[in-house]
C-alpha cells in the first residue's frame, strides 16, 4: 500500500493508514455507484473520500506502470488548480492499494466542500434571467481557467460548485482527476461549455462574458459555444432525456 500524506495534514496520519481497513462500516455515504463516495468527521475536520472502483485488467497495468493513477492525479491537479488561484477541495492524501503486484483500488481524501455551495443543475433547470449573474461569472469564470492553461475535461453541471457571494459568484472545481494543463484554443475552450446545462440564451451570455474575458471576437465565440453545445445535446437526446429547455 502507498500513502502519500499532504504535510498540512499529518495529524491525520493515523486516519489515513487505517482508512482502507474501516472505510466499507465508518463513515457515511453520500454516493455509492461506479465510484463510493464517503464523508468522515475526524479530528474536527469533514474529510470527503472517495473510493474509486477497482479498474479493468488494462487498466490496473497502465496505472501501475504508466499512467498515475486517478487518486493520485486528483491529489496533483488539486494543488495545481490551488497554486493558480481557483477553488477545488483541498488536498488531504491518497492512497493507492495493489494486489498481485497491480493496482487495486484506490482513494482520494480532502476537505469536504461547505453546503452552502450548490452544483450547476438547478441553474441550468431554471429561469435564465434568474441566474443571468451566475451565467455571466461562469463565462469569466472558464476564460480565466483557460487563460491559466486549465482544462477540466468533464466540465459539467455536478462538478461546478458555486455560491452567490457579496463580491460575486465564487466557484469550485470537484470531480478533477481528468485535466489538462496548457495552452487552450478558442476551439477547444468554447467546446468546453458543451456539458454543461441550459437554453441557448443562457449559453450566449456565457459565451459572451467568456469572448469578452478573453478579448476575442464575440460573434465567432457565440456560434462556436452553440455549434459543440447543440451537438452534445442533440445526441445525447437521441438516448435520454433532457431536463432542460434545448432550444
Amino acid at each position: 500500500m502507498r500513502v502519500v500524506i499532504n504535510p498540512a495534514y499529518a495529524r491525520l496520519h493515523d486516519f489515513v493508514w487505517r482508512l482502507p481497513e474501516v472505510f466499507e462500516r465508518e463513515g457515511k455515504t453520500i454516493y455509492e455507484g461506479r465510484n463510493w463516495l464517503k464523508v468522515f468527521e475526524v479530528d474536527g475536520l469533514l474529510l470527503n473520500v472517495k473510493r474509486f472502483r477497482r479498474p479493468i485488467l488494462l487498466n490496473r497495468v497502465i496505472y501501475t506502470w504508466f499512467r498515475p493513477s486517478k487518486a493520485k492525479r486528483a491529489y496533483t491537479y488539486a494543488s495545481r488548480l490551488l497554486s493558480k488561484g481557483f477553488d477545488t477541495p483541498v488536498p488531504v492524501a491518497y492512497i493507492l492499494c495493489s494486489s498481485g503486484g497491480l493496482l487495486d483500488w484506490s482513494c482520494f481524501i480532502s476537505l469536504q466542500v461547505p453546503d452552502a455551495f450548490h452544483t450547476l443543475y438547478e441553474v441550468g433547470q431554471g429561469p435564465v434571467e434568474k441566474y443571468k449573474n451566475v451565467f455571466v461569472a461562469l463565462g469569466r469564470y472558464t476564460a480565466l481557467l483557460h487563460k491559466k492553461g486549465v482544462y477540466h475535461k468533464d466540465y459539467s453541471p455536478g462538478n461546478i460548485l458555486y455560491r452567490e457571494e457579496r463580491d460575486g459568484v465564487r466557484f469550485v472545481l470537484i470531480d478533477i482527476n481528468r485535466m489538462s494543463f496548457g495552452p487552450v484554443s478558442l476551439r477547444r475552450g468554447c467546446a468546453n461549455f458543451a456539458r454543461i446545462w441550459g437554453s441557448e440564451a443562457a449559453f450566449r451570455m456565457m459565451a459572451e462574458s467568456y469572448a469578452e474575458t478573453l478579448g476575442v471576437d464575440r460573434a465567432r465565440c457565440v456560434e462556436l459555444v452553440l455549434r459543440y453545445r447543440n451537438r452534445f445535446w442533440k445526441r445525447y437526446a437521441r438516448k435520454y432525456p433532457v431536463k432542460f429547455k434545448l432550444d
